[in-house]
């Protein structure tokens, strides 16, 4: 499961809670700087991300077919939270408090169980969708850009550059 950076408030780092990387270390680990985003979510062993929904997660996420667990902290991210989860499955709780509790259901419930390899088979239609969609307008586009470039050579008068 992928998880997003740790924010600093006021200067100062989010901490995690006391022995955190400790019960983690050999199962996963904690970045506290960049990382190859892209590459971590095309791992065959991710299964997901605990993302806060910026946009560009959101989308890295989507294409690489890798489900999302939205936590959204402010500005646009509760609205692309709710644009991705009514794109996958909506989430009727939103207000609701999230507990250390709920999020490990949720991750158990993505990585375990029937209704997760439902949400991880919607995430993957939705990536074939959307890469066959930029594959067929980048065709489309290609077979007109020589039209378009003579079109434009006849319309246009060419510098005389001698």
């Amino acid at each position: 499961m992928g998880v997003e950076k740790f924010e600093e408030k006021d200067g100062n780092k989010i901490e995690l809670p006391e022995g955190f990387e400790e019960r983690v270390e050999g199962r996963g680990m904690v970045v506290r700087n960049w990382v190859p985003q892209l590459e971590i979510l095309g791992h065959p062993s991710t299964g997901g991300l605990l993302s806060d929904c910026e946009w560009n997660s959101c989308l890295k996420s989507i294409s690489k077919g890798v489900p999302i667990a939205a936590w959204p902290n402010n500005a646009d991210q509760p609205y692309n939270a709710d644009f991705v989860t009514s794109c996958v499955r909506s989430w009727a709780r939103k207000e609701e408090l999230v507990t250390a509790t709920a999020v490990e259901k949720a991750v158990k419930t993505l990585m375990g169980t029937p209704e997760g390899e439902e949400m991880r088979q919607r995430v993957v239609e939705l990536r074939n969708k959307i890469n066959n969609s930029v594959s067929l307008q980048a065709r489309k586009w290609n077979l007109s850009l020589p039209d378009n470039c003579v079109g434009l050579k006849k319309t246009r008068k060419m510098p005389n550059l001698g």
